[in-house]
């Protein structure tokens, strides 16, 4: 199976954000757009990954739904008071400006929106946060470290030891989402480098 309708698998196995349960249409509309965008971003960028690309797609999936749940209202921006940082996060992936590449606030206020160029640009900005964090960790990563919680704390926190709140369930969603990937794939086996070999198939 191809890594798009993997990506899709697993973004419909995670549970459907409580306001969103009334518009399904709307949310199938969604998971695809997130699919289809998360998919060409991980292509493109998986030579600057040092994982498969089955792993940074998880990656992603994990970030979106860990920062807001997939929620179609805080993808059009309408957050609560309490929500997106009181204004400093924006999209899916609650992305802050000093985040998104070259930190430029033209890129930074396109990100919401349910249009596909808002989707698109949104996978192409965390991709390459999701690159650039695990790679500013890489020594640890070299030293024996568990690189999955260490990117997850690296995205979130710009730093890489420590924790917070959440860090556990993200590498739990994490562990889940790249699981439904690698079955929806093909991959059934105990030998870490056949994912690799999966990820060449398409």
């Amino acid at each position: 199976m191809n890594l798009y309708t993997a990506i899709l698998i697993a973004l419909n196995s995670l549970p459907i954000y409580k306001e969103d349960l009334g518009n399904l249409e709307a949310k199938r509309a969604q998971l695809v757009d997130h699919s289809l965008a998360i998919h060409s971003s991980v292509r493109e960028l998986a030579p600057l990954w040092p994982g498969s690309p089955e792993e940074l797609a998880a990656v992603t999936v994990t970030i979106g739904y860990a920062e807001s749940g997939y929620s179609l209202r805080v993808q059009r921006d309408e957050c609560f008071a309490w929500e997106c940082d009181g204004g400093r996060a924006r999209g899916t992936y609650q992305m802050h400006v000093d985040a998104v590449q070259g930190r430029d606030p033209t890129i930074w206020i396109a990100l919401p929106g349910l249009d596909v160029g808002s989707v698109e640009l949104s996978a192409d900005q965390v991709v390459r946060a999701v690159i650039r964090a695990r790679r500013q960790c890489g020594s640890l990563e070299r030293a024996g470290k568990d690189w999955v919680p260490i990117t997850f704390h690296a995205y979130a926190r710009s730093t890489c030891v420590g924790t917070f709140k959440g860090l556990s369930d993200r590498v739990s969603t994490y562990q889940r989402v790249l699981g439904k990937i690698l079955q929806a794939r093909g991959y059934h086996g105990s030998n870490p480098n056949e994912v690799l070999e999966v990820s060449m198939v398409r």
